[in-house]
């Protein structure tokens, strides 16, 4: 068996995992209430817009230990700025630490794992230090000369210094060869490709005893250079135990190699490619078994129950518009919690949710909120956030003060001409001086345009249909209303032709 032919057909295999390298970053900014002790924890994650539609996102965690997990099915929130974050909570205990992480499947035949720490580097390490990354079928191995080909369960594990792998097949044995001399001869094998890599390389851990050819077990490297050339970088851990095979490798062994690529690289993740073959005295070549498109994340969070830095919330401000007013206010958690309260709340009464596009908390989102002015008209507004232990309150905002003798609805307020081209007279009249009154032009969207200060209690303002940097607008229906510190007038329409 040529080491080419060996490349060639290893990479063939592989070709179906190339086609995720668009879609490697699948999640982005996870995040988690505290955790506080004998509550929910809850946790979103965001997922690529391109997979969101047609995949399904799981949460599995611990919170003893990694000593057992519990996995469930995330659920897709539907509210504004949350269309691709997937939400999910964890029971936690009175003490402790909670670890998680995440797996996603796209399309029941694309899938994408975190993984269990096996922090002190057990060998052979027990199933729960493993996390099965992929879905096995049973009975889909081609022309396998023995259920031992048929592979039926991968698992994957990481530590800082070891990746770790268990493979269970459709037998409890794991034969090398028929005949040692004449064959056939089968190997195993867990292979890696970094996505990020300049040249197609594959590394993998591969179990065998392939005797005329010299293969035996270890960390090896295929690659296209040099006409296609296979060697041996590193030994392995390997051991058959309760009819499963393990393997682990030193992860350095595989980053350290120059056609290895960046390591951690931007997505976090590996392409993963578990498989059997069967090699036959002809040096004929039978890929009998291999893993659906699978990327593997050696990454997992660690929470510590009850640990937390309270979140803290920028100034609450607002912006009127033409019917309208938006409010605006910033969260920042240094733990990066997310806000399982964020809302507006008018006269003590009715909550509204806030919300914000920015969903990783630690450097500060601005959540934002645009209600009409008839829900806060003469009331109170301030908002408040919680990171699910911490409670925090912005400032208040007062849109009271109009008695029975005066409102600025009762403002006489019109515009001639209307249409007009290009000036327009604009009359006013207060029923009494208010302070810092201003007359306030919007276009259709309710962006400012243009304002000007009132002075005196009955004026006439000429409009010559500039914006504030004195630059001319365009034709279209515009809105104009009188605002102050307290109050503001009914809104009025008028329309600049060109």
């Amino acid at each position: 068996m040529s080491y080419k032919k060996l490349l060639i057909i290893t990479i063939v295999m592989l070709i179906p995992l190339l086609l995720l390298s668009q879609s490697t970053q699948v999640w982005e900014n996870p995040a988690n209430s505290a955790p506080q002790s004998n509550d929910n924890m809850i946790v979103n994650v965001d997922v690529d817009t391109s997979v969101v539609n047609q995949c399904i996102t799981k949460l599995f965690s611990s919170t003893d230990d990694q000593q057992s997990w519990t996995e469930q099915e995330m659920m897709l929130m539907t509210e504004p700025d949350y269309e691709n974050t997937f939400a999910g909570a964890v029971q936690i205990p009175a003490i402790g630490q909670v670890h998680y992480g995440f797996k996603t499947v796209f399309m029941d035949t694309v899938f994408y794992s975190m993984t269990a720490k096996n922090e002190d580097d057990i060998f052979p390490p027990p199933d729960n230090l493993l996390t099965e990354v992929c879905n096995e079928p049973i009975g889909d191995a081609n022309q396998a000369n023995g259920p031992y080909l048929d592979l039926t369960e991968i698992r994957l594990s990481f530590s800082d210094n070891m990746f770790h792998s268990s493979l269970a097949n459709d037998d409890t044995q794991w034969p090398q060869y028929n005949n040692p001399i004449f064959g056939p001869w089968y190997i195993y094998g867990v292979g890696f490709i970094n996505p990020e890599a300049s040249d197609t390389c594959v590394y993998a851990m591969m179990y065998m005893n392939v005797v005329p050819m010299g293969y035996y077990p270890g960390l090896y490297k295929i690659s296209e250079t040099g006409g296609g050339t296979i060697e041996q970088i590193g030994n392995i851990d390997y051991q058959i135990q309760n009819g499963k095979l393990y393997m682990s490798c030193n992860i350095y062994k595989l980053t350290s190699d120059p056609d290895f690529g960046p390591w951690p690289n931007s997505c976090g993740g590996l392409f993963l490619a578990a498989f059997t073959t069967t090699v036959d005295a002809s040096q004929n070549i039978t890929i009998n078994d291999a893993n659906f498109p699978t990327m593997f994340y050696p990454n997992i969070y660690q929470k510590v129950i009850d640990e937390n830095v309270s979140p803290q919330l920028g100034e609450l401000t607002y912006q009127i518009n033409a019917d309208s007013i938006t409010f605006t206010i910033n969260y920042s958690d240094s733990d990066n919690n997310l806000p399982t309260i964020r809302s507006l709340i008018v006269s003590n009464k009715a909550e509204y949710n806030i919300t914000s596009p920015d969903h990783y908390y630690q450097d500060g989102s601005e959540f934002a909120l645009t209600l009409p002015f008839s829900f806060v008209e003469n009331k109170s507004v301030y908002a408040e956030f919680s990171d699910g232990m911490e409670t925090v309150q912005s400032n208040i905002i007062n849109f009271t003060g109009i008695n029975d003798s005066y409102s600025l609805k009762e403002v006489y307020l019109n515009s001639y001409p209307n249409p007009f081209n290009p000036t327009t007279n604009i009359r006013y009249s207060l029923p009494k001086m208010v302070k810092n009154a201003k007359l306030m032009i919007f276009n259709i969207r309710g962006e400012l345009v243009k304002e000007f200060p009132i002075y005196k209690q009955r004026a006439e303002i000429i409009w010559n249909g500039t914006d504030k940097d004195n630059n001319a607008v365009a034709s279209g229906l515009y809105l104009y209303r009188v605002v102050s510190d307290d109050y503001q007038s009914g809104v009025k329409k008028m329309m600049l032709l060109k």
